[in-house]
């Protein structure tokens, strides 16, 4: 990747963490901002979205015509909820509500595909099967984390409550644990995505490390070849500063060109 692609992400990802939060709430859900906070602080990631899971009531139009923009909400909560306040909610219905329970969703960024990789498989592998990855021409790489479950129950029809209480306790209770199950999933999510952020990490600086060791054998041997040592085709000598060299027993390049010249004869 260019340094330019770089540049991109970062200015994207400022621009991004620097703005409004444009959601209805306006600002993060309580149960995910430990995960957001990791997240964002993250070289190589940042979140565009995010909502913990929620139980929901939308009164929608009495006609039947769903509108996502203009609906009314008469109950938000990213916690469980008391059957008491369903129907104190319900009795505001002037159409068709609905409850309903909308699990966690998580739109990242991320800088590499490899990146987007690892963020996918840590949410799929945390049970959030729903989830995705999209790539965008310009190299943008977006991986959702979403989950299946849903669920979404009419329960007014015209302002007029098409249930008794018994029947709304049992889809409260439903909710809940969905809701409850969820945030197992978002923990599990969290740990499994610190997890492989730390392997990937380590894996990555052992590669650093072994480049670095192989730059340090290629140096030595440019240092050799500078001073031109020069043994007789009879001196094993040579293959023993080459073993010396290879079993790191010399350290730096003073020592081997010291070593050179005690051992061999320099052309000079």
């Amino acid at each position: 990747m260019t340094s330019q692609s770089h540049d991109v992400f970062d200015t994207q990802k400022r621009s991004c963490l620097s703005g409004l939060d444009l959601s209805r709430k306006g600002s993060i859900d309580a149960p995910i901002l430990d995960l957001v906070s990791f997240i964002n602080g993250h070289n190589n990631f940042f979140t565009t979205s995010s909502c913990s899971g929620r139980i929901i009531i939308v009164d929608n139009d009495p006609e039947g015509v769903v509108k996502k923009k203009g609906c009314k909400w008469l109950l938000t909560s990213h916690d469980c909820v008391h059957p008491d306040q369903v129907i104190e909610s319900l009795g505001k219905s002037e159409g068709n509500a609905a409850l309903k329970f909308e699990a966690f969703v998580m739109h990242v960024q991320c800088r590499k595909l490899e990146n987007a990789q690892l963020m996918l498989s840590s949410g799929v592998g945390s049970g959030f099967r729903n989830s995705g990855l999209s790539v965008g021409n310009k190299g943008k790489f977006i991986a959702a984390i979403r989950s299946t479950q849903s669920l979404e129950v009419p329960l007014t029809s015209n302002g007029q409550l098409m249930v008794d209480r018994k029947y709304i306790e049992f889809i409260v209770d439903m909710a809940n644990k969905k809701l409850a199950d969820n945030l197992v999933k978002i923990e599990r999510f969290f740990e499994d995505l610190k997890s492989a952020v730390h392997t990937d990490a380590a894996r990555l600086s052992t590669q650093k490390g072994k480049q670095t060791t192989k730059t340090k054998k290629e140096r030595k041997g440019v240092c050799i070849d500078d001073v031109k040592v020069k043994c007789s085709k009879d001196n094993p000598t040579q293959n023993d500063l080459c073993d010396k060299i290879d079993d790191g027993e010399l350290e730096n390049e003073e020592d081997i060109v010291n070593t050179a010249m005690f051992w061999c004869e320099l052309d000079t």
